[in-house]
């Protein structure tokens, strides 16, 4: 089973913000569309983050809490999707404005028939960063099937299973 990143037909991307994706309690829940029928697997990424605050800190870590089956972290909390910098001081007030640090972050596998994502935010030192101290917040994800045979060939092989071949 390969992955190819350069194949669009085999890529989503879901967009989150407060509309779509409201606060519950510490956590986001995004909903993640339906994947492709035969995929076992989909690897998924942080592609864009964007966030609004009122509170400095030195990084602010976006993590999911479904555990992907490539990934370890000896704190046991969660999956680290992206590390998020200060990208400017809004002029006049007391908004700090963080996005990622840059343009690669890692792609996790996870279970193709995942519907949601839980986040959850930290600061760089690991203690929990509330989503109440953000005005705003915005996530695309990128989510990356695995390659698909030719309909012809799984009807004509499905064909063939039917007959007791």
């Amino acid at each position: 089973m390969s992955y190819n990143s350069d194949n669009a037909a085999t890529c989503q991307y879901v967009f989150a913000n407060r509309v779509t994706s409201p606060l519950t309690g510490a956590t986001i829940v995004v909903p993640l569309p339906g994947g492709l029928e035969r995929a076992p697997n989909v690897m998924i990424s942080l592609v864009q983050c964007k966030l609004l605050s009122g509170t400095q800190t030195s990084g602010i870590v976006v993590k999911m809490q479904e555990s992907p089956s490539n990934y370890f972290s000896a704190d046991n909390k969660g999956c680290a999707l992206g590390v998020t910098d200060i990208d400017y001081r809004q002029t006049g007030d007391a908004f700090f404005h963080y996005g990622l640090e840059h343009n690669i972050n890692p792609a996790y596998n996870i279970a193709s028939n995942t519907r949601r994502l839980t986040l959850f935010l930290e600061d760089s030192g690991g203690t929990a960063f509330s989503f109440q101290d953000l005005s705003t917040y915005t996530f695309i994800f990128k989510l990356e099937y695995p390659d698909q045979p030719p309909a012809g060939i799984v009807n004509e092989y499905a064909a063939e299973i039917h007959r007791g071949l």
